[in-house]
């Protein structure tokens, strides 16, 4: 059914972690978000150290390379030692932490640089083994050991915040080719390409469990700020009864799965979810930007860097409500310090893993790693494809004129060839469209001119509103030379 398709999950991956997922006890002088061959974030944050002691009890930290911290843990042995603010480090330190209980531990093989939490649901989980060109790209993982992960488990969920991880699939690991065919492929692959151009340690944390709702990764500060929809359409609980428990449930992980992340400093986040939301696409509007406001004001550290993904196409699927959850995302992309890259063309109807799960997570990589070299660390580079900017009509020409954000153009406007899949119908691959009542809407003949694009109008016919891309499968063709894809929009209400 439809539904089932939107809650899929990625079935190797989830076994794999219901499989080798541990219980993990919170009586430790460190927390198990802690480990050796860890990243902690760089300048200009002060990265924390966290964990549980006796009561009052001083604890020390001390880099291998000088530099010390202390602090005093509370009533409820807790306790947080902030570091000095460090650099990025190209060789590896130890941290060394003693309590004056007597208890001692040592961090190990220890980077400082920048890190990333990637969370949602089954395309942000999907493995490198998975994608295209898997054995070329897992080979590859060895040449980066600055490069840095750290999975969550699932199959925890909670009603109340847990401050520790009740269970980890994978503590901190430095990447090899042994290790990164179960992990996150969009998470490897958005770090590999930041590695490679900012040359700083990378430390991925995969925080995803496919067929999620974005209410359950949100807290109830944040749920509170969305007027709820009675008629949401929540996905089927057959994409996750093999886990024997239910986690569309309104913030059971962000208490399990986020929470326990918030004294950690980052860079920031990268998210790929919205298939289980698809049904309500106009309740998105508000819970996207909401849990993006919210996850910034509980890490407490500003508005840290956000880039997610547009979602790639699936089928079978609702015409109208594949392209209004696209046009949802893009209410995150008006905060700060937010940048997408749309998967909108990278669609894989012969997927082995449901066409809902496209392969080519290489690219989707990739331009996310754009959109955070031009945002976070403020390189000259395109990354956005073109972006509508407003639409005219020229009677005398019969020609309506479709114009994009001038700073989206890149190095000019183009068309790719487009070829709509033999097992769909026509209707399910639609490009330019327009109406002259509201109601009907007729494919449009296109060209691109310049630095827009021209529709050509029957006569005596006068639009009232034009979109593009408002399908299922929507028929890509208008790039920039830079080879990303026009978005996904529609001058009618809907």
């Amino acid at each position: 059914t439809r539904r089932a398709a939107v809650g899929t999950s990625i079935t190797m991956k989830s076994a794999l972690f219901l499989f080798i997922g541990l219980a993990v006890s919170t009586a430790a002088l460190l927390s198990n978000a802690l480990g050796d061959h860890m990243v902690l974030q760089r300048e200009p944050f002060r990265s924390n150290l966290w964990g549980t002691t006796a009561a009052g009890a001083k604890v020390v930290c001390t880099v291998s390379t000088g530099e010390t911290a202390q602090g005093i843990a509370g009533g409820d042995g807790r306790w947080i030692v902030t570091l000095p603010m460090m650099n990025a480090t190209k060789v590896a330190v130890n941290i060394t932490v003693v309590s004056s209980n007597g208890e001692k531990a040592i961090l190990n093989n220890i980077l400082f640089g920048d890190v990333y939490v990637c969370g949602g649901q089954s395309n942000m989980e999907m493995p490198v083994g998975q994608t295209f060109d898997a054995a070329q790209q897992i080979a590859l993982a060895n040449n980066y050991p600055n490069v840095r992960t750290f999975v969550v488990g699932q199959g925890t969920i909670s009603p109340t915040p847990l401050s520790e991880f009740q269970t980890i699939a994978q503590g901190w690991t430095v990447v090899s080719s042994a290790n990164i065919p179960g992990f996150s492929a969009v998470c490897w692959y958005y770090g590999r390409n930041l590695y490679d151009s900012i040359q700083v340690p990378i430390g991925l944390i995969s925080d995803n469990w496919g067929g999620t709702i974005i209410q359950a990764w949100s807290s109830p500060d944040a749920l509170a700020k969305c007027v709820k929809d009675e008629h949401s359409i929540i996905p089927d609980d057959h994409s996750i009864s093999s886990k024997q428990v239910n986690p569309n449930q309104n913030s059971v992980l962000w208490n399990a799965m986020i929470y326990p992340l918030l004294t950690m400093r980052i860079k920031g986040a990268i998210w790929y979810q919205g298939e289980s939301n698809a049904p309500d696409p106009k309740n998105y509007m508000c819970s996207f930007p909401a849990m993006i406001t919210d996850w910034r004001a509980k890490w407490g550290q500003g508005d840290f860097y956000f880039f997610f993904v547009q979602l790639a196409p699936w089928a079978p699927f609702n015409n109208d409500l594949s392209a209004e959850i696209r046009v949802a995302q893009i209410m995150g992309f008006m905060l700060p310090n937010v940048g997408f890259a749309t998967a909108v063309d990278l669609g894989d109807i012969d997927s082995p893993y449901n066409n809902i799960h496209p392969r080519n997570k290489t690219e989707v990589g990739r331009r996310l790693s754009l959109a955070a070299r031009s945002i976070a660390y403020h390189q000259e580079i395109e990354w956005m494809g073109p972006f509508f900017k407003t639409w005219t009509y020229d009677a005398a020409s019969l020609r309506l004129k479709v114009f994009y954000e001038p700073s989206s153009l890149g190095s000019g406007l183009t068309t790719h060839a487009f070829a709509c899949p033999s097992v769909l119908p026509p209707s399910s691959c639609q490009g330019f469209e327009m109406t002259a009542d509201g109601v009907t809407w007729y494919h449009a003949d296109y060209g691109v001119v310049g630095d827009h694009v021209e529709l050509l109008c029957p006569p005596n016919w006068i639009p009232i509103a034009v979109r593009y891309l408002w399908s299922e499968w929507p028929a890509t063709t208008v790039f920039n030379k830079d080879g990303l894809p026009a978005y996904p929009f529609s001058t009618a209400a809907w």
